[in-house]
């Protein structure tokens, strides 16, 4: 499997990089369809992870707000590199900074639940 992503990204670098020379707006989109791909190429694994994940959260009891929240933590934080640097490559660092920030800030607020959750069970503790 990696593989077959380390190839499929190679030709797509390769394919940039003479598109750039020709038609350098038209480049970004070989980054975007490489990139979607290799989504593709992994939906299998993140599947499998997932499942493996939520069997895990069955067996520990983990409430299941919790458990989509993590889910949901983890995807943010896996589209949010990979939008900046689809804008890093389409030439705005300062774009990506920004998506960057905003996934941050989005990761935060969707982590309160589980930091609350985590202080109260301390505090019943103590």
């Amino acid at each position: 499997m990696f593989l077959k992503i380390l190839g499929l990204c190679f030709v797509a670098l390769v394919c940039f990089n003479v598109i750039k020379n020709v038609k350098p707006e038209f480049g970004i989109f070989v980054i975007v369809c490489a990139g979607a791909a290799v989504v593709i190429l992994l939906s299998d694994g993140i599947i499998e992870a997932v499942n493996a994940f939520s069997t895990l959260a069955e067996k520990s009891g983990i409430n299941n707000d919790v458990f989509s929240s993590v889910l949901k933590i983890i995807g943010i934080g896996y589209v949010t590199e990979y939008s900046a640097g689809v804008c890093e490559d389409g030439g705005s660092k300062s774009l990506a900074q920004k998506i960057q920030f905003a996934g941050k800030i989005t990761i935060f607020i969707m982590a309160m639940p589980i930091i609350t959750g985590i202080i109260e069970v301390i505090g019943g503790i103590l």
